[in-house]
This record gives C-alpha cells, structure tokens and sequence, in this order.
C-alpha cells in the first residue's frame, strides 16, 4: 500500500508540474516581449525559414523532425562533425526529442516549433528576464543554445549585439 501511495503522489506531483509548465509556457506566447525574441532567435537563426535545414536546404514534410545528419567543421572542436539542426530555431534532433516528449508537441510546425522555443528559453532560465524586458541578460542566457546569438561561443558567426537589439525592438519588445 505504501508503494502504490508513493507511486501515486509521484505521478501526481509530475501532472501538476506539466500542468504548471505548460501553462506558463502558453501565457509566455502570448507576451510581447516573448513574441520579440523569438522573432529575434528566427531571424538570427534561419532568416525566420520553418522549413530550412542547417547549411541551408529545406525540407517540406512537418509532421515530424527531419533528422537529417548536415556535415560540417565545427570551429569549437577543430574536428568535423554534423548537425540535425532544422527549422526556424535550428532545434538538432536530440533536443527536439526530449522537448517533444515534456511538452507533448504533436509534429513540427511552426507552432511547435515556436513553443519548443519557448520551453527552451524556461528551461534556461531566460524567461523571467524576457518577460520583464531585460533584454541583455536573456540574451546571454539564450545564447548558450542557440549560436548565432551575440554572446555565443560557438564559433559560428553570432550577429552582433546591435542588430540582436535592433531585431527585437523592432519586432516589439521593450528594453527595461
């Protein structure tokens, strides 16, 4: 009986988590300076293409992840390697596999991949400052996922600072 009561609040604790979760993630679409941002990563990212592939190719089919290994050097390990990067965000395919599963995103259209984004975003930390527009610590926050972002050390042309701030003031984000 105690087995079954541990198992229970468990799966209790892990429903309202997700509940909680998903919710704040569904609030955080709609504010201005979320929408902002993302629009900012997609611009940085892939020129705000849902369909294209890392190093430039497009695929067409959403209901799932492409998962297509692209080769390339990477600059940060000196070696070569592959991306399964795709989409606007560039979201590779294991990520994309562990944010599907939490947010229990059905395929990977441009909704999915707005909020695979906006789970990312939580899960770093960055939210908060999004939303209350401290626009230079989430930068700083979000670009340790994603690249092309100014204080990235990927290696692999971030944009500079200015056009990330110039990119999301223009999409309506305000800067506190």
């Amino acid at each position: 009986m105690k087995k079954f009561l541990v198992i229970v609040l468990l799966i209790g604790a892990y429903i309202f988590t997700r509940q909680k979760m998903n919710s704040e993630i569904q609030t955080a679409l709609k504010d201005k300076n979320v929408i902002a941002f993302l629009a900012m990563i997609r611009a940085s990212e892939s020129h705000g293409d849902y369909f294209i592939l890392y190093g430039g190719s497009h695929f067409s089919d959403m209901s799932k992840h492409p998962d297509i290994k692209i080769p390339f050097f990477n600059p940060a390990t000196g070696k070569e390697d592959y991306s399964t990067a795709a989409g606007a965000y560039q979201i590779n395919y294991p990520t994309w596999l562990v944010i599907q599963a939490a947010a229990f995103l059905p395929d990977f259209s441009p909704a999915s991949q707005d909020e695979a984004a906006v789970w990312l975003l939580k899960l770093r930390g960055a939210l908060p400052d999004i939303m209350a527009g401290n626009f230079d610590a989430a930068l700083q926050i979000a670009s340790k996922t994603w690249a092309s972002l100014p204080y990235s050390t990927a290696g692999q042309n971030p944009v500079k600072f200015a056009v990330a701030q110039n990119r999301y003031v223009s999409y309506g984000g305000t800067i506190a």
